[in-house]
């Protein structure tokens, strides 16, 4: 099961982060300024983490972007987030950081599942075509295709990619 593992290392990515953010409001930065600053390298380790090891999908430019894009669009609840828990009420950074981040575990696991599910990881090159062919021709007859974003991040697996053709297949 996915989740699981989306918890463990998005629970590494959350530790690298939370502890780039307080260290570096510590050192004299805007809880702001810290966690763009923190991005960068989290979004790095995250999409290696949850390309490989969570949804065993290929890393490639476009996987990155997805990524990327999926992740940013949590930012600005990240940063609303701390500003009402930081600068309004208050609150500590190390409180507001790791609070701040139990918040939005659910929305990232919707949104990396999105985005990386649409670049699967190649499983098995020895397949011939025809046992893939039926092996996708059985696996996807019985389903529909997901109605909602919720549904499609909670259900899609990632299919195989086909394995090119050597040099000697291709003449």
């Amino acid at each position: 099961m996915r989740l699981p593992r989306f918890l463990l290392f998005g629970g590494l990515c959350a530790a690298l982060n939370d502890a780039l953010v307080i260290g570096l409001v510590w050192a004299g930065f805007h809880p702001l300024a810290a966690s763009l600053l923190a991005f960068l390298p989290v979004l790095a380790v995250g999409f290696a983490l949850h390309s490989l090891l969570t949804f065993e999908t290929a890393m490639s430019p476009a996987a990155f972007l997805g990524y990327a894009l999926a992740m940013a669009t949590n930012f600005p609840a990240w940063s609303a987030s701390l500003f009402i828990l930081s600068d309004l009420l208050g609150a500590p950074i190390a409180f507001a950081a790791p609070a701040t981040t139990v918040l939005l575990v659910a929305w990232n696991f919707l949104f990396a599942r999105w985005a990386l599910a649409r670049c699967p990881l190649e499983r098995n090159r020895s397949s011939d075509k025809k046992s893939r062919q039926n092996e996708e021709a059985g696996a996807n007859s019985d389903r529909e295709s997901p109605s909602t974003f919720a549904e499609f991040a909670l259900t899609k697996k990632p299919q195989a990619i086909p394995a090119p053709l050597s040099p000697e297949k291709s003449r």
